[in-house]
C-alpha cells in the first residue's frame, strides 16, 4: 500500500537548526526536553560523527516521522541548513513527513517570502558559489512551503519554557496516534485507497471536500476508510476517526462524546474539551476548527442528524480540510450536506475474493489438498463479500476435503443465499461451549470490556478462555482497545438465532429488550427458558415483576440490569431458588441464631429490607421459624417452607420487609433515642444460614446501600452525635445482659473502616457530611441476591470490581455529561436485581 512509503526508522524527531544561533539556547533546550520525554530525536552535533558529509544527515530526514525546523535570523546564511529544509520538505510530500516550524524571532513572512535576513542569506549563496537557478529556486520553494506551514512563533519577551512544553505537549500527542488496523489480509484496499484519494484531490489546499463511502454491510467501508485514514492523515493538522457512529449515537449523550472526541482529536489535545450538549459541540466544531486543515472520517453514519452534529457544513473546517463518510444508505450522501462526490465500495473480484478467502483457509503450513471445485463453490455463495470470505475462510482452515463438501452442501440449501445463513454456517460448527459464549456476546456484550467479560462468562460456569479464542480465530468477534467487537451483521445474526428458538418470549434462552423482558417478569407464567437477561435502556425505565416472577426464572444464570429501577415494592415472602454451591460472600453467615441491632428511626426509615439465606442440609423441603422482638416485646412470628423438596447444599433466598418483620414501630411511643430490633431463627433441614440487610441513602437519587450490621460501628461528629448513631451485631437474644450498657466499650472494639469484602454500609447522614461508598464485589458458585426497593431507589455502581471465586456482583457507577447520573447494577450468574 502507499502507506508502506512512510518512515519506519529510528527517530521520532529530527531538529534542524542553525546552530550558532540557537544551539546553546532555545534548540539546545528543546532537545534535551524531548529527550527527557523519552522522545527520540536526531541533532547533528549528537549524531554526526567528525568527517562524514551531510548524507547522513538527510538519511535521518528520511528515518524520521516528525520534522522540527527552527527557523531563525541567520538561518539561510548555512548551506547545510538550506539543504536540510529542501530535503524536509521534499520528505514531507513524499513520505507524509510531519513538519512542524518554529518561528524563531523571525516573521513567518520572511521566511515564505525571502525577505530581510533570509534574502540576503540567499543572495550571499547565490554571489559567493554562483550556484545554479535550479538549485536556488529549489532552496526558495522549500523556504515558501515551509514558512505557510502552521507552527509556532517566538518573539522578544516571550516565555522560552513554556513554548518548549507546548511543542514537546504537542509531539507526545502526534506520537501517541498509532496506525488504525485494517485488516489481517488487506486484499483489494490498495487499488481502492488510491481511487478515494484521486476523489479526494489532495494536491488542493484551498477547498473543503465531502466524500461519501457508501456500500452493504459487510463489504469493507471501514476497512477502506480505516487504510485511506493511515494513508493520509500526516497531510493534515489534525485528524480524527469517529468508529460506530450509528451505535454510539443512539442517544443525544452519545453525538455529545463525539464531538468531544472529534475535538480532542482534530486539536491534538491530550484531554477532552467538556461539551455539555450537541448544540455547543455544534459551536465549538465550527469555532475551533474552522481555521484548521483537517481529515475527518465519519464511519457508520446512518442518519442526518449524526451528521449535522458533526459535519453538518463544509465551513466549519479550514480549507483544504477533507471529510469521508461511510453509510450503508446511498440516499444519505444528498446535496443539502454540501457533498462533492459518492464512492460505491464494491464486492471483490473473483481474483481477489479468491486470494483473500486462501489468505484465511489456507495459511503457509497448510499441507491439505483442496479440490479446486469445492473452492469456487464457497467464492460463489460469498459472492465477494469480504466479511463472508473472511468468515467461512476462517471456518474451513485445517478442514478435511468432506468436511467442505458438508459445508457447500448446507450452502447449498439456503435458498436466498442470504449473507446471514451464510455466516451462520461458522456459527453451526462451533462447540456448545463457544455457542452459549457467542450468543451471549452477540445478543448482550459488543463493545464490553474484554476482561470484564471473561470473568463474567467464567462466573457462568463458561471457559471462557479457550471459548473466546476460538471465536477471534474464526472470526466471528474480535479486540480493538481492550474492547470486545462484533461486526454487525455478526451481531445480528446471533440475535436472530435466539429470537427463532420460538415465539414464545419465555421459551427463548435470552432476553435483551426492555418490552420483552417487562412481558416477562411482569405476568403470571409457568416454568420459564430464560437463561439470561441483560437489560441496559438508553433512559431510565422501571419495570414490575410478578410475584413468582424469579422463582419462576429457575434457569435464569446470568440477570444484569442498567438503569432499571422496579416499579412498586418487592412483594414480601419472596422465594429464590438456586442450585448447589457455596454461601454467597456478600451474605454474612451466623454461627448463632440470632441477630440484634440498634437502630434510630431515621436509620430505620432507610432500612428498606432484609434477605435470608439458607443452605439445604439434605433433599428435602427445609423449614424456618423467625421469632422477631423491639425492645425485647414479642412480635408476631413468620414461618416458612420451600415450596419443593430442595437438593443437599441448594440456596434458598427469602426476601422480607422490615414491616413483615417487625409490624408497626412507634418511635415516639419509646423512650430513647434508639430501639433494639432482634430476629431468632429456627431452621430445619438447614445446614447453615446468614442474611444481607439493604438500605437506602439521604442523597438526592437514592442510592441503594447495602447495611451490613456484623462489625460496624459509624460516628458522625459534623452532626453532635455523642453516641454512635447505629451499633450493630450478633447478639444471643437469650441474653439477660443489658443492650444499652455496654455500648460504648463494645463500640470502640468495632472497626471504624469496613472493607468491601467484609461489609459496606454507608450511614444515616445529614446534607452537609456523606460517607463514602465501599467498593462492592462479590461472588458465589452459582449463586447470588441482591435486591433494591421502592418507587425511586437504585443501586450506585462502585468503581472497579473484585473477584472472588466463582461469580460477581460489581456494582458500578456511570458517569453521564449533564445534570443526570446513571446508576447500573451487574449480577452475573444466578444474580437476581430487585
Amino acid at each position: 500500500m502507499a502507506s508502506s512509503s512512510k518512515s519506519t526508522g529510528p527517530y521520532a524527531v529530527f531538529l534542524s537548526f542553525r546552530g550558532t544561533d540557537v544551539r546553546n539556547s532555545f534548540a539546545g533546550h528543546l532537545y534535551n526536553a524531548l529527550v527527557w520525554n523519552g522522545i527520540h530525536t536526531f541533532r547533528d552535533n549528537e549524531e554526526l560523527r567528525k568527517g562524514q558529509d551531510i548524507s547522513m544527515v538527510l538519511k535521518a530526514i528520511e528515518e524520521s516521522r516528525i520534522a522540527i525546523s527552527i527557523f531563525s535570523e541567520d538561518y539561510t546564511s548555512s548551506w547545510w541548513c538550506l539543504e536540510e529544509v529542501a530535503k524536509i520538505m521534499e520528505c514531507k510530500e513524499q513520505n507524509d513527513l510531519i513538519v512542524l516550524p518554529v518561528f524563531y524571532k523571525v516573521d513567518p513572512k520572511e521566511v515564505r517570502g525571502g525577505r530581510a535576513s533570509y534574502a540576503r542569506g540567499l543572495a550571499k549563496h547565490e554571489s559567493k558559489h554562483r550556484k545554479d537557478s535550479k538549485e536556488m529556486e529549489r532552496w526558495k520553494e522549500a523556504l515558501r512551503h515551509a514558512g505557510s506551514l502552521s507552527g509556532w512563533t517566538l518573539n522578544d519577551g516571550d516565555d522560552e519554557s513554556k513554548l518548549i512544553q507546548d511543542i514537546v505537549r504537542n509531539i507526545s500527542t502526534r506520537l501517541s496516534q498509532t496506525p488504525l488496523h485494517v485488516a489481517d489480509y488487506p486484499v483489494g484496499i490498495e487499488s481502492r485507497v488510491a481511487e478515494v484519494k484521486s476523489m479526494l484531490n489532495l494536491e488542493s489546499k484551498d477547498e473543503v471536500l465531502m466524500v461519501g463511502l457508501w456500500g452493504q454491510g459487510g463489504i469493507g467501508k471501514t476497512t477502506l476508510g480505516r487504510a485511506i485514514y493511515n494513508d493520509i492523515s500526516r497531510q493534515f493538522d489534525g485528524s480524527s476517526f469517529l468508529a460506530n457512529v450509528r451505535e454510539r449515537s443512539k442517544d443525544c449523550m452519545g453525538l455529545v462524546t463525539l464531538q468531544e472526541q472529534l475535538l480532542k482529536d482534530a486539536l491534538l489535545l491530550q484531554e477532552r474539551l467538556e461539551v455539555s450538549d450537541v448544540a455547543r459541540g455544534i459551536s465549538l466544531i465550527q469555532q475551533r476548527l474552522r481555521h484548521k486543515r483537517v481529515l475527518v472520517i465519519l464511519d457508520d453514519v446512518d442518519h442526518l442528524n449524526q451528521l449535522r452534529a458533526l459535519a453538518g457544513k463544509i465551513n466549519w473546517f479550514g480549507n483544504g480540510s477533507r471529510i469521508l463518510v461511510t453509510t450503508r444508505d446511498s440516499h444519505l450522501p444528498t446535496p443539502r450536506l454540501d457533498w462533492d462526490h459518492l464512492y460505491e465500495v464494491k464486492a471483490l473480484d473473483n481474483g481477489e475474493a479468491h486470494e483473500l478467502l486462501s489468505k484465511h483457509a489456507f495459511p503457509p503450513h497448510h499441507k491439505l489438498k483442496i479440490r479446486e471445485d469445492l473452492v469456487d463453490g464457497v467464492l460463489d455463495h460469498a459472492k465477494g463479500l469480504p466479511l463472508a470470505l473472511e468468515v467461512l475462510g476462517s471456518f474451513l482452515c485445517g478442514r478435511r476435503q468432506d468436511e467442505w463438501e458438508s459445508v457447500l452442501d448446507g450452502l447449498s440449501r439456503i435458498p436466498t443465499k442470504d449473507i446471514n445463513d451464510v455466516l451462520k454456517i461458522s456459527y453451526d460448527g462451533l462447540e456448545a461451549n463457544e455457542k452459549e459464549i457467542f450468543l451471549h456476546i452477540a445478543c448482550f456484550f459488543k463493545g464490553w470490556d474484554f476482561d470484564h467479560v471473561k470473568k463474567v462468562l467464567d462466573s457462568c460456569d463458561l471457559n471462557a478462555v479457550i471459548g473466546l479464542q476460538i471465536l477471534t480465530e474464526r472470526s466471528l468477534i474480535r479486540t480493538e482497545f481492550g474492547y470486545i467487537q462484533v461486526h454487525d451483521l455478526i451481531q445480528l445474526m446471533g440475535k436472530d438465532i435466539v429470537n427463532q428458538e420460538s415465539v414464545d418470549l419465555k421459551r427463548r434462552s435470552r432476553l435483551w429488550l426492555y418490552e420483552d423482558v417487562l412481558d416477562v417478569t411482569s405476568h403470571d407464567m409457568g416454568d420459564c427458558d430464560v437463561k439470561a437477561i441483560v437489560l441496559k435502556p438508553l433512559v431510565p425505565v422501571k419495570i414490575s415483576i410478578g410475584h413468582d416472577a424469579f422463582t419462576k426464572l429457575r434457569r435464569l444464570r446470568l440477570l444484569i440490569l442498567r438503569n432499571v429501577s422496579f416499579q412498586g415494592p418487592i412483594p414480601p415472602d419472596l422465594n429464590i431458588y438456586l442450585r448447589g454451591g457455596e454461601m454467597p460472600e456478600w451474605v454474612h453467615p451466623i454461627k448463632q441464631d440470632s441477630i440484634s441491632f440498634l437502630a434510630s428511626k431515621d436509620l430505620y426509615d432507610k432500612f428498606l429490607g432484609l434477605a435470608l439465606c439458607f443452605v439445604v442440609a439434605k433433599y428435602d423441603c427445609p423449614q424456618f421459624e423467625i421469632l422477631p422482638h423491639v425492645n425485647g416485646k414479642r412480635r408476631d412470628g413468620k414461618k416458612g417452607d420451600a415450596y419443593w423438596c430442595l437438593d443437599s447444599d441448594d440456596i434458598w433466598l427469602r426476601y422480607f420487609t422490615p414491616y413483615d418483620l417487625w409490624g408497626e414501630v412507634d418511635f415516639g411511643h419509646i423512650d430513647g433515642n434508639y430501639v433494639q430490633f432482634s430476629l431468632t431463627v429456627l431452621t430445619t433441614y438447614v445446614k447453615k444460614w446468614g442474611f444481607r440487610t439493604i438500605a437506602k441513602s439521604q442523597e438526592d437519587d437514592l442510592k441503594g446501600v447495602h447495611l451490613d450490621p456484623p462489625s460496624l460501628y459509624e460516628f458522625d461528629h459534623r452532626l453532635n452525635i455523642s453516641e454512635a448513631e447505629s451499633s450493630l451485631m450478633h447478639e444471643d437474644t437469650s441474653s439477660k445482659a443489658d443492650p444499652w450498657k455496654d455500648l460504648p466499650d463494645r463500640a470502640k472494639k468495632l472497626p471504624r473502616k469496613l472493607s468491601a469484602n467484609e461489609s459496606s454500609f454507608n450511614n444515616e447522614v445529614g446534607n452537609d457530611s456523606t460517607y463514602p461508598e465501599a467498593e462492592t464485589s462479590l461472588s458465589v458458585n452459582e449463586s447470588s441476591f441482591a435486591n433494591e426497593v421502592g418507587h425511586d431507589s437504585t443501586f450506585q455502581e462502585a468503581e472497579g470490581s473484585h473477584m472472588h471465586q466463582d461469580c460477581q456482583i460489581s456494582i458500578e457507577e456511570q458517569s453521564e455529561i449533564g445534570s443526570k447520573r446513571k446508576h447500573t447494577l451487574i449480577l452475573p450468574q444466578g444474580w437476581l436485581h430487585l
